[in-house]
């Protein structure tokens, strides 16, 4: 894997860079503000179920997860969520992000690869450590 370097958005959340890539895991006007708006309140809340299966391709910093997971606890969506990544964090990247706030972050983090995992009463995530482009057909329903 290719270093990775955390950088602050223009909202003060963190991001991770790819020097050799020049490439940003997300928006640099704001990964938080990017993950609400895009991933939260035009994907998430403008479905009309509340018992949701999400795919997401690049765990990454886990953002999108722990905003999901917010989300669920404050609309009693259930969520089953899974997400594929090939390069997961090492535990020093994942400490030095600043979204280490949420009682939640952490666990995400530590959750195992490739089984389910209850985090919150309205949320179950399992992470596939995985190349997507090799992936196999999951049966996620």
């Amino acid at each position: 894997m290719k270093e990775r370097v955390i950088e602050k958005t223009a909202d003060g959340s963190d991001t991770l860079f790819i020097p050799d890539l020049n490439e940003h895991y997300h928006s640099v006007k704001g990964a938080l503000t990017e993950t609400q708006h895009i991933f939260i309140d035009c994907g998430l809340l403008a479905h009309p179920n509340s018992n949701l299966k999400v795919l997401e391709v690049g765990f990454g910093t886990g953002l999108n997860a722990l905003q999901t997971i917010q989300a669920a606890q404050e609309h009693q969506l259930t969520i089953e969520y899974h997400t594929l990544e090939k390069y997961p964090l090492n535990l020093d990247e994942i400490k030095h992000l600043n979204f280490h706030q949420s009682p939640y972050f952490e666990i995400l983090h530590q959750a195992p690869w490739n089984e389910p995992v209850q985090i919150a009463p309205y949320f179950t995530i399992i992470k596939h450590q995985v190349d997507f482009t090799q992936l196999p057909l999951l049966n996620i329903g």
